[in-house]
């Protein structure tokens, strides 16, 4: 008995964490690929929704459009994800209808 105690002394199966580097290279993986997924998710969820209003004004044009690619983003947030926080782009939509350009 006293040998499995000793033995269990010996073997220290602590982690000090914070002596750990800032961030491993799977984490990065893992949190890159969120990153992509959820700004792939977002420019999806944006093209289903004109697509589905898909109404025209007299004059022909789309009621509902993006506001270009150049300057078609919100300003970036940050969510939290089971990762860590991912930057978000958030898609501008913009409505014409009803004599405005009213973003969305």
């Amino acid at each position: 008995m006293k040998s499995f105690k000793k033995r269990q002394r010996d073997k220290n199966t602590v982690i000090d964490l914070r002596n750990l580097p800032e961030v491993d290279s799977l984490t990065q993986l893992i949190k890159d690929g969120a990153n992509q997924l959820v700004a792939q998710t977002l420019e999806v969820e944006v093209e289903v929704f004109i697509n589905a209003i898909a109404e025209r004004l007299e004059d022909g044009r789309l009621r509902i459009v993006r506001n270009g690619y150049l300057n078609g983003y919100l300003v970036e947030h940050d969510i939290m994800t089971g990762v860590d926080q991912v930057k978000v782009k958030v898609p501008r939509v913009r409505d014409r209808g009803d004599g405005g350009e009213n973003m969305l």
